[in-house]
């Protein structure tokens, strides 16, 4: 099965801070691997309190200077560019900006980026929730793909990312995870693992009925879904993956994301792949607006406590 996907041009967000040679090194390896193009970003403040952060060396231009900044972001990008993107080509973009989410995303619509690499959040958790750091923002909004980047040093500094997990829910939308998730492991001759997360909540097996097979008379329970979700993981894994390396797995969890987690946790996986329905990440079993505040997403959730990286998709409704 050949898997159309391909990063072919990656928008990297740079925050100048020490996260940033990852976010860069990740950005390489994801365009080596896609015979892709780079553009590295830095949204230079408009806010004076911002401009005098001491990145913009502030005091050469006595005081906070818009095009002060500007000059040395730009000379840090290519100063970045030439020492860690090799041969990939790349070039930089400045823009000013007293948002850097929507900043990002305007240059996502103007260069039709197919990725966005940025650092991992490093928000609280309530101010994820809440408010919602930059990574929150772009997973929320971003029309593609966004990979945010682990900087732990076992993740950055692997040349490879050939496991990668995708946990599936058997809609549509889980197809496209699955293809995603797909495209990163054949790119780098690795593996698949398939991840079916099962609702310990009472109504949620009754809601599914159809999904795990279950009659109208029939009582519900775990231990069947379970074994009906393995089966429509291996005929699902067949469809959409093909020859591309895999496993499946079911995990049985409280909420989806504490399920996701436990299995990235058992199986160690480079990366992980999963849908979001943007600002109202919204799933088969659908969570109040109040909820969703309390609890966050599930994208959210995973990209902000997983360990390794993670790729979110903006599925289509």
């Amino acid at each position: 099965m050949k898997v159309s996907r391909r990063f072919k041009k990656l928008l990297a967000a740079i925050s100048l801070e020490e996260r940033t040679h990852a976010v860069v090194n990740f950005a390489r390896r994801i365009a080596e691997v896609n015979e892709g193009e780079v553009v590295l970003l830095h949204a230079v403040p408009t806010q004076s309190y911002r401009l005098h952060r001491p990145v913009y060396r502030p005091e050469e231009a006595g005081g906070a200077n818009e095009e002060h900044a500007e000059s040395v972001a730009r000379q840090m990008l290519e100063d970045l560019a030439r020492e860690h993107l090799g041969r990939v080509p790349w070039r930089v973009m400045t823009p000013h900006t007293s948002n850097p989410a929507s900043a990002i995303l305007d240059a996502q619509r103007e260069l039709d980026a197919d990725l966005i690499v940025v650092s991992k959040s490093t928000a609280s958790e309530i101010s994820a929730r809440i408010q919602g750091g930059l990574h929150e923002k772009l997973i929320r909004s971003s029309p593609c793909a966004v990979w945010g980047v682990s900087s732990l040093p076992e993740f950055a500094a692997h040349e490879s990312m050939k496991n990668v997990l995708a946990p599936v829910a058997f809609d549509r939308g889980s197809a496209a995870v699955a293809r995603l998730a797909g495209s990163i492991a054949q790119a780098q001759r690795g593996q698949v693992r398939l991840l079916h997360v099962i609702l310990t909540e009472a109504s949620y097996l009754e809601v599914n009925r159809e999904l795990y097979g279950f009659t109208t008379e029939e009582p519900v329970s775990i231990a069947r879904a379970e074994r009906a979700a393995r089966e429509r993981l291996e005929r699902f894994a067949t469809e959409q993956l093909g020859e591309i390396p895999h496993e499946s797995a079911v995990a049985v969890a409280y909420d989806r994301a504490s399920g996701i987690l436990g299995d990235e946790s058992s199986w160690k996986p480079d990366v992980i792949t999963v849908g979001t329905a943007g600002r109202r990440d919204i799933e088969r079993f659908p969570l109040s607006g109040f909820f969703q505040l309390v609890l966050g997403s599930t994208a959210e959730t995973v990209a902000r406590k997983s360990l390794c990286s993670v790729v979110t998709l903006r599925l289509r409704s």
